[in-house]
């Protein structure tokens, strides 16, 4: 065989080699994650609503069932209805400029999480995972979808619903364990 035909077919193979060793990394990194957070106990559980109509069901869990921000925990929001990725993201970007950031870093932001937000319909789970080290890894149905890097980004999309600034002030006391709350369809 000649050599010139050997070399494009083992490049061919060692890409079909690394995405499939990747993906099986990247399906067990998922399976890990999924592992460690359901060994998280709940802190507090809250329902958002527009306009009457529910939206998502939220529940924050961290280790021992105890919220510390530069912990450990993982919010969960499974969702109501459906909606496209990108208008959460905008959402997103609405709620993080109540934080006072910039708008250049709004928008850069914004880029980040539509790219990484994907779209969910009714009865979809999308659970951030905060991790000590200020990363968020983000899971669709206890898949993997991907990764935050920039700890400010990921405390500040963490803080949409945690943080002081919070536009549902009853919803971050229900997630906080500080509120009950009654969840009836």
């Amino acid at each position: 065989m000649n050599m010139f035909r050997i070399k494009p077919f083992l490049a061919v193979c060692l890409m079909v080699v690394a995405s499939v060793l990747g993906a099986s990394m990247s399906f067990a990194s998922a399976q890990a994650e999924s592992q460690t957070v359901s060994s998280y106990r709940e802190v507090g559980r809250a329902r958002f609503s527009k306009w009457g109509i529910p939206v998502y069901d939220a529940v924050l869990k961290a280790p021992g069932g105890v919220y510390e921000e530069r912990a450990a925990f993982s919010l969960s929001l499974t969702y109501k209805l459906n909606l496209k990725g990108a208008k959460i993201a905008g959402q997103a970007r609405k709620e993080i400029a109540r934080q006072n950031v910039s708008d250049a870093t709004l928008d850069a932001w914004q880029k980040q999480l539509t790219r990484l937000i994907p779209d969910v319909v009714k009865g979809d789970t999308l659970t951030g995972v905060s991790h000590p080290d200020g990363t968020m890894t983000l899971l669709k149905n206890g898949s993997l979808v991907g990764k935050v890097d920039d700890a400010k980004l990921a405390r500040a999309f963490f803080g949409i619903w945690l943080g002081a600034s919070s536009s549902d002030t009853l919803q971050r006391e229900q997630l906080l364990g500080r509120k009950a709350i009654s969840m009836k369809e």
